[in-house]
């Protein structure tokens, strides 16, 4: 998403932009620090920027594949590998009194929730991290 913003100071650290107010179609991508006069950009950009300048910058978006592979394929793998497994230990270990489908259920529902304590740590994690956003071009 681009949008135009103001170059409110320039530091070591990058250029404070400050931006608009959110329009409604705004996701919640927390790329933005909260102000009083609007948004608050911290981003990476050209040498020479000076207070006041209109810029135009360009939040990416990072992709959405790999949270969805951990937060819904990884625990559907871990609740059928464990079901599979679950189900097969009664007649390895010599569980005769344990039935398949009870071992399976248990298997699977153990495997099930080992899988989503780690997918919860990479959804925090991601969603501590704010988007990519740079400066894309100056008005002169």
């Amino acid at each position: 998403m681009r949008e135009w913003g103001v170059v409110r100071s320039v530091s070591g650290g990058g250029v404070e932009v400050s931006m608009a107010p959110a329009p409604e179609g705004c996701g919640d991508c927390r790329a933005c620090g909260p102000s009083a006069e609007g948004r608050i950009l911290v981003v990476s950009g050209p040498a020479g920027l000076r207070p006041g300048q209109r810029v135009e910058v360009d939040v990416v978006e990072r992709g959405a594949l790999g949270p969805a592979v951990v937060g819904f394929l990884v625990p559907v793998v871990a609740l059928i590998v464990g079901a599979a497994v679950g189900s097969a230990v009664p007649g390895w270990s010599g569980l005769r009194s344990l039935s398949p489908a009870v071992g399976g259920a248990l298997g699977g529902l153990a495997l099930l929730l080992g899988a989503l304590v780690p997918a919860r740590i990479y959804d925090r994690r991601l969603r501590r991290r704010p988007p990519a956003a740079r400066i894309v071009s100056v008005e002169p």
